[in-house]
């Protein structure tokens, strides 16, 4: 207020001192009908009465500092400055209990920086944020992201735009599963324990759904609508984030899609516990898992998910192995490694102890090789990584002919599809 009074002051003091100054100046005052008006035609004021003048100047005070449309007081520079503005509507969403939320971004005419509110998503439930569009069916100009919105703003564009949602492909399971552990260990070591440090019948629960600040971490369970019926079932298309995305023709992770594994193993793509296959059917690993690949979900079977890359490098030994026609892949050594390694190894005995959703409907038993089952990575030229059961840690095993596991799926979803509220 006081630096709006300073900026009129000739306005202020005409009304102040209008009992004694009649008429003249660039505020004309008058006194007639025993009340003082002025000419408002040269003060912007739409009172003519002199107390409702006042009244009105301290309302456009109160709401920005009395500045025209297209202009936003700015409290550094106490003036009044060009300004883009775009007025996000929530289109069946809220921004906390408003359906609108406005925003003025960088003035056009000079550097000074203004921002009257803030940046906001809207929440509508059980649906994901898409984008912003100008026309409220998405028919109109799309803006992506907000760098987009701010580009448009800065180039001094004046926009009402209305959220577009999509349903997430996952979203954050309401409940774990658990299951009891009935059969007894069989690798060295003695008492009658079903695994590696709980005894018969000891209830196992599966995962978890707790947020680290705001982002899942290792084992966190995930509903998929994998099938694109709009159904997230909890009992048939349960999955749990294992880490990022491994990209094995780089070497690299890619921190903006999840890698999650399915909670069993499949058999031509359907859940099962009791069919294995074959990593390949000779002794070489040259030409990739091309038998257990075909046990996995199709693009026909699991129709609302696909592969980031379908192309992969296998280990050192295949340049080039492809996916096509599956939605869903095999996990990798470095992906289990990067999320379940730590202050472990892997590779002994209780080594996935921190990764013990991996043995989800496995009975942590060997009485069938089914319930272990194959990573896409080779150990060596003869032998493959597996998620061993019985001994809760990575093993190998070799891919002769008469070599077999179980085939678990893994989807690639981007994490702005996955709805963790």
């Amino acid at each position: 207020m006081k630096s709006f009074i300073k900026k009129n002051i000739k306005l202020v003091l005409a009304f102040i001192l209008g009992a004694i100054i009649f008429g003249g100046g660039a505020y004309a005052l008058t006194v007639g009908a025993g009340q003082i008006t002025y000419d408002n035609t040269k003060s912007g004021i739409q009172a003519t009465n002199v107390k409702d003048a006042i009244d009105e100047l301290y309302a456009k005070a109160e709401n920005g500092g009395g500045c025209s449309n297209g202009y936003v007081y700015d409290e550094e520079s106490e003036d009044c400055l060009k300004a883009s503005k775009v007025v996000f509507t929530g289109n069946g969403g809220l921004f906390s209990t408003d359906e609108t939320n406005v925003v003025f971004y960088k003035a056009i005419d000079n550097q000074n920086s203004i921002k009257k509110g803030e940046y906001k998503v809207p929440e509508k439930t059980n649906y994901l944020l898409a984008s912003w569009n100008t026309k409220e069916d998405g028919s109109g100009s799309s803006y992506e992201t907000e760098t987009d919105i701010k580009e448009a703003l800065e180039n001094g564009d004046n926009l009402v735009l209305y959220a577009q949602y999509l349903l997430p492909i996952c979203r954050k399971a309401t409940s774990t599963h658990s299951e009891q552990c009935t059969h007894a260990k069989n690798y060295s070591g003695t008492g009658n324990d079903c695994r590696y440090m709980y005894s018969q019948y000891y209830s196992v629960t599966y995962g978890h759904t707790s947020l680290t600040n705001g982002n899942m971490t290792t084992g966190y369970a995930l509903d998929c609508d994998v099938n694109g019926d709009g159904v997230y079932n909890a009992n048939s298309e349960r999955f749990y984030y294992v880490s990022d995305y491994y990209d094995s023709n780089t070497n690299t992770f890619d921190n903006e899609y999840a890698a999650l594994v399915y909670f069993s193993n499949t058999y031509d793509g359907v859940i099962s516990t009791t069919q294995s296959s074959q990593w390949y059917s000779s002794n070489s690993v040259s030409y990739g898992p091309l038998v257990a690949r075909d046990h996995l979900p199709t693009t026909e079977q699991w129709t609302n998910v696909q592969l980031k890359n379908k192309n992969r490098k296998i280990g050192s030994y295949v340049s080039s192995f492809s996916y096509d026609g599956y939605a869903a892949r095999m996990l990798t050594y470095n992906e289990v490694y990067n999320g379940c390694s730590s202050g472990k190894t892997i590779t002994s005995d209780g080594g996935l102890s921190n990764c013990e959703f991996l043995m989800e409907r496995t009975g942590y038993t060997s009485s069938n090789y089914a319930y272990s089952y194959w990573l896409e990575t080779p150990y060596s030229t003869s032998n493959i990584y597996t998620v061993n059961p019985v001994r809760l840690s990575l093993r190998y095993y070799s891919i002769s002919p008469t070599g077999s596991g179980g085939v678990r799926p893994v989807i690639d979803v981007p994490k702005s599809r996955i709805l963790l509220k």
